[in-house]
């Protein structure tokens, strides 16, 4: 899953030099949230980003330009991540912004041409990504998007703060009936042995795939998947399910991603 910074989100609707800066700490803390979840890939962004609106009339740009010229400690270090979270590489390539999806609107009307969201609509895999949207923009106060425009469309999760991202976080918890010595039936239900330590576990977790909502992950590991139910909320069990051809979220993941073995880091998700 990659994560870049929702331009269309900026629309000069803070009116004061404190609301500005609380903006830039959520967006710092937000984007080191997120490092979990894409496999400590950075938060990319736009070239053209610093050119929103963002107090009023003034623009990230500008608004940079004003720390810089100031001599205060804390405006120090607010520009850093300023520079470091919004400013700064690395960036979206105009090469993959697909021109002719350029007019397509977003939730807020406004063209995403340009923008994180028409790179997101320019892919062409079926893959869901995330953005990171600026607070006290009524159009983007909700967990997820979905944009359609001619025959394209992508669902967007999107990150108001690093809570968003926290509640995306899964943690391997192992169940005692899945720590037997081999395959056996209970009750008239299989129980599989679960093959994978809990650091193996976790990084199939870490790594895994997940259809948007649902609660099962899987992964693909030592040459077979493996199933992990959720069984409290943010923490799931696992066991293997061998090489199944009549699984449909298996074979839904297969054609969103393509093939085993992947080298894909972070989560993945896609629709059902």
């Amino acid at each position: 899953m990659e994560v870049s910074i929702n331009d269309l989100s900026f629309k000069g609707q803070f009116k004061t030099i404190e609301e500005a800066k609380s903006c830039i700490r959520n967006i710092a803390s937000s984007s080191f949230a997120s490092k979990k979840l894409t496999g400590n890939s950075p938060v990319r962004r736009t070239k053209t980003l610093e050119k929103r609106p963002f107090i009023g009339e003034m623009t990230i740009e500008e608004f940079k330009i004003e720390l810089f010229q100031s001599k205060r400690p804390e405006d120090s270090q607010l520009l850093t991540q300023l520079l470091v979270n919004v400013v700064q590489g690395p960036f979206i390539d105009n090469a993959e912004l697909n021109p002719d999806l350029a007019k397509a609107k977003s939730v807020c009307k406004e063209s995403v041409g340009g923008t994180a969201l028409h790179a997101y609509l320019s892919k062409v895999d079926e893959s869901i990504h995330a953005i990171i949207s600026a607070d006290k923009s009524e159009f983007y106060d909700c967990s997820i998007l979905e944009l359609t425009y001619q025959e394209n469309e992508i669902t967007v999760i999107n990150f108001l703060s690093d809570t968003c991202c926290q509640n995306y976080v899964r943690i391997y918890e192992a169940n005692p009936k899945h720590a037997i010595q081999k395959d056996k039936t209970v009750a008239g239900k299989q129980h599989s042995k679960m093959d994978l330590n809990d650091a193996l576990a976790q990084e199939c977790l870490d790594h895994g795939f997940q259809v948007l909502n649902s609660k099962y992950v899987y992964c693909f590991t030592n040459g077979k998947w493996y199933e992990f139910p959720q069984h409290t909320v943010g923490c799931y069990h696992g066991y293997p399910i061998g090489n199944p051809t009549n699984e449909a979220i298996v074979n839904r993941i297969k054609r969103v991603f393509g093939e085993p073995p992947y080298e894909l880091l972070g989560y993945k998700f896609c629709t059902e």
